[in-house]
């Protein structure tokens, strides 16, 4: 699952080589399912708050639902790049800048009936620093095209959701990897170990 102003895109990302996670696992011989979140590329665009943070983990589950059926429900958790209680400060000033344009009425986006109230996460300036602050500079241009702006019932609930995560994450007793950056301009350095540290009643933590 993509973040934030993100779409199918960040994982078959085929503008530039060996950047498309997809296709490399498929030579590795491992399936990925990749997908627009609704509202997000080439997905509906239903009204903006119809959408939350949790309504988008029960669209997960949904999304998998044939083989949470047929298999069991998940064998292990991998976390990549966010942290509840980590956060940058560049984090909180896009989504401060996402969070004044949901409150002037929003964006108008493209289908959808063309609704209004979505908004991007943060200026053009600060989704580049953002989300593509390491990578090299053509990559980061390709990228920058393809961003999305989200469903305005994104950055409503997202404190909301951060703290059902705190009572919860806990809970969760699969296998969890955790994958942060070093340099993440989001969700820096001690992000990683702070959120490993909340999965108490994992089988394992990595």
């Amino acid at each position: 699952m993509h973040g934030l102003s993100l779409g199918e895109f960040f994982w078959n990302f085929a503008q530039a080589q060996n950047y498309d996670f997809a296709a490399n696992q498929a030579k590795a011989g491992q399936v990925s399912v990749v997908s627009d979140r609704l509202g997000c590329g080439s997905s509906d665009k239903p009204e903006e708050n119809s959408i939350c943070v949790g309504s988008r983990a029960d669209i997960a589950h949904q999304i998998a639902q044939v083989a949470a059926n047929s298999f069991g429900d998940i064998d292990g958790l991998i976390v990549i790049g966010y942290a509840d209680r980590v956060q940058s400060q560049l984090r909180k000033d896009n989504a401060a800048y996402a969070a004044q344009v949901c409150a002037s009425g929003g964006l108008r986006v493209i289908g959808g009936a063309g609704l209004a109230g979505y908004a991007p996460f943060g200026p053009p300036e600060g989704a580049a620093a953002a989300l593509f602050d390491s990578v090299e500079p053509a990559v980061q241009s390709a990228a920058v095209q393809l961003l999305t702006i989200d469903p305005c019932g994104d950055t409503a609930s997202f404190a909301a959701a951060v703290a059902v995560d705190l009572v919860n994450v806990p809970s969760i007793d699969v296998p969890v990897l955790i994958i942060a950056g070093g340099s993440d301009a989001l969700f820096p350095v001690p992000a990683g170990p702070a959120q490993a540290s909340l999965s108490t009643g994992a089988a394992s933590v990595d």
